[in-house]
């Protein structure tokens, strides 16, 4: 239902119930009466009519319709409360048709609406009586003041509307934006997530490839580390058989003068001095091979999905031996290890970080000796300081090139030969110190010198990632 209709509508009726309340006391006359109820009959038949008509378009006529029937009542009924009363309702009246400023968004067409009416009270006042009252000529300029006051507030309060309107159309279209931004935004989180599940996958699978790839590219030369030993391990048993076939020979013979051939035969005094040196040898031999196997354990065992307490001393010693064969033809290797208290970390990974970077150094130092036969340093020191420890690692090398040191942790960046480098090296050691760890890894170097890595590592890894999370 239109506001029209119902402000309309009720004040027509309002005016009319009164009519009749005043008729039936004797105080007003039926033509009075039938023009008041006319209003308000009039009023319910039009909007039933206009129902789905132009809603602008249906208000404007009724209250062109309207101006002869309120001008009649206004002169008709010339003193009594009906003439102070319906002058403010007609002005209502008019006011509800100036609902059509607010559904044109201009004041023209309210105003054109408050002048008819005030035009038909001065013709009506001036056909019935031949005369203009002053009184009449005010309450026209009165309902034209008025008319032109609420055509201008409600073109105002309309445009106004159509403002908030489209603010609030502006506003649930950015908040459907905003929720399909935020629901695009939580699948690319999840999306994000996932991929950073794969990623830390991806890499400790690659981590760990490149540590079997390592152990597999220095497997001929651990090999040979085991071959040597193995070989006089086996020297040594073949001397003692001969040896203790001898002696059984020696301890055979019951009469003294073949006893003493037997052992003169035998080279006694030889195998009492030399047996006990060729079991020597022989343990030593079987403790080199053992060596060899348990850095190999040592080295190759993958860590656990939690960082664990380690003897960095030990893990770096135990790498040092799977490298033998790649500096030992080059380089003597110096150690000097402080007492370190146990470090929180994935150990095998810190042990492929010092072998990628002890590699590395054998291949400087051998890009400098050649085969001349002579040889470099390799100098790996540990220190503690403060709440990390700090592993150095210095070669004599041919030193990084000014053009190369921003580049070298690089994935995929090398400058050796096919075959000999892949360029993963110092980006998983890197990877391994920095991001796993929190840890630093630096390097000075100097052409012609050589280059000293540095690993620093935090005492308790998890408290630290913790910290730096907070």
């Amino acid at each position: 239902m239109r506001a029209c209709d119902v402000v309309f509508g009720s004040s027509s009726t309002l005016l009319a119930v009164i009519a009749t309340w005043q008729a039936v006391s004797g105080a007003a006359r039926l033509p009075i009466v039938i023009a008041l109820w006319t209003v308000p009959g009039f009023n319910l038949g039009w909007s039933v009519i206009t129902l789905r008509s132009n809603r602008l378009l249906a208000d404007v006529t009724r209250g062109v319709m309207c101006i002869p029937l309120t001008s009649y009542i206004y002169v008709a009924e010339p003193t009594g409360i009906l003439k102070q009363l319906w002058l403010p309702a007609l002005m209502l009246s008019v006011g509800v048709c100036l609902v059509v400023g607010l559904g044109t968004r201009r004041a023209r067409a309210g105003m054109a609406l408050a002048i008819g009416y005030a035009g038909g009270l001065v013709v009506t006042e001036g056909l019935a009586t031949h005369v203009v009252a002053p009184g009449v000529l005010g309450d026209a300029l009165g309902l034209c003041l008025t008319g032109a006051i609420v055509s201008l507030v409600a073109a105002h309060l309309g445009r106004t509307l159509d403002v908030a309107t489209q603010e609030r159309d502006e506003a649930a279209e950015q908040r459907a934006r905003a929720e399909l931004t935020l629901g695009q935004l939580t699948v690319a989180i999840a999306d994000f997530q996932h991929e950073m599940e794969r990623r830390i996958a991806v890499e400790a699978e690659l981590c760990q490839v490149h540590k079997l790839e390592a152990v597999g590219q220095l497997a001929a030369g651990i090999a040979h580390e085991i071959n040597t030993p193995v070989q006089f391990v086996g020297d040594t048993i073949s001397f003692l058989r001969t040896a203790v076939t001898d002696l059984v020979d020696v301890v055979r013979h019951d009469d003294t003068a073949e006893r003493a051939g037997a052992a003169e035969a035998a080279d006694l005094p030889f195998l009492i001095e030399e047996l006990p040196k060729a079991l020597d040898r022989a343990q030593d031999g079987l403790s080199r091979v053992a060596t060899i196997v348990r850095s190999m354990k040592s080295f190759a065992h993958p860590d656990g999905a939690e960082m664990a307490q380690s003897d960095l001393n030990h893990a770096i010693q135990a790498t040092l031996v799977i490298a033998l064969n790649e500096y030992k033809y080059v380089a003597e290797v110096v150690t000097d290890f402080a007492p370190l208290p146990c470090v929180s970390c994935f150990v095998g990974e810190i042990n492929q970080a010092v072998l990628n970077i002890v590699v590395n150094g054998a291949h400087a130092i051998a890009d400098v000796v050649g085969d001349s036969g002579a040889r470099g340093t390799l100098r790996v020191s540990t220190r503690q300081v403060g709440d990390e420890v700090e592993i150095a690692i210095a070669d004599t090398g041919t030193g990084i090139p000014e053009a190369h040191r921003a580049r070298i942790f690089d994935r995929f960046f090398t400058t050796k030969d096919i075959g000999r480098g892949t360029g993963q090296g110092l980006a998983i050691a890197h990877h391994v110190v920095v991001d796993k760890h929190h840890g630093k890894l630096t390097f000075e170097t100097e052409l012609g010198r050589g280059t000293t890595f540095f690993i620093r590592l935090p005492v308790d890894t998890e408290s630290r990632v913790v910290r730096d999370v907070a």
